[in-house]
C-alpha cells in the first residue's frame, strides 16, 4: 500500500513512511535539552508520530493515490477517501480508544478537525466493502498496536 507519491509513481509503503516519520521524531526529541524534552515530550511521544497516516491504508486513499500515478486498483471509488473525512479521520477513528489525546492529534495532523470521527462510523465506511477476512487482520493490528505488540 503506497503511502505517498514520487513525481508520477509510487513512492514507500504506508508502514514505512510512519516508520521513517517515527524515527525522525525520536531523533529530533533526542537532540533537544533534556529539559525541554522532560517538560513537553513523554516517554513514546514518536510513537505518535509515527501513527500519524495509518488512516492511509484505507481503500478510498489508495484508489486516489494510485489514480493520481495513472493507475486504478479498483477496491472502490476513490471519492470514498473524501466522503468518510479523509484518511486523517480514519487515522483518529482507528486509534479510538488510545490514551487520551492520541486519537485527536492524529486526527488533526493536517491542522484541521476531520468531519467525521466517530469509529463506529467512519471504520466500516472506510473498508467500502472489504472482506471480512481482512477487516478481521486490521482488527487484528488494532488489537496487538493497543498491547504494544510489534
Amino acid at each position: 500500500m503506497s503511502g505517498k507519491t514520487v513525481g508520477h509513481q509510487a513512492g514507500v509503503s504506508v508502514e514505512t513512511h510512519c516508520r521513517i516519520v517515527g524515527s525522525v521524531a525520536r531523533e529530533m526529541i533526542r537532540r533537544l535539552p533534556e529539559w525541554l524534552r522532560n517538560e513537553f515530550f513523554s516517554d513514546g511521544s514518536e510513537l505518535v508520530a509515527a501513527a500519524h497516516d495509518i488512516g492511509k491504508v484505507s481503500p478510498g486513499f489508495q484508489e486516489k493515490i494510485y489514480r493520481s500515478i495513472g493507475k486504478r486498483r479498483g477496491i472502490v471509488g476513490p471519492e470514498l477517501d473524501k466522503i468518510i473525512g479523509y484518511h486523517f479521520a480514519v487515522s483518529q477513528a482507528a486509534a479510538a480508544g488510545f490514551p487520551k489525546y492520541i486519537p485527536e492529534i492524529l486526527g488533526r495532523h493536517h491542522g484541521s478537525n476531520p468531519p467525521s470521527v466517530d469509529s463506529s462510523d467512519v471504520l466500516p465506511r472506510a473498508s467500502g466493502g472489504v472482506s471480512t477476512a481482512h477487516q478481521r487482520e486490521v482488527d487484528d493490528l488494532r488489537s496487538s498496536s493497543r498491547r504494544g505488540v510489534d
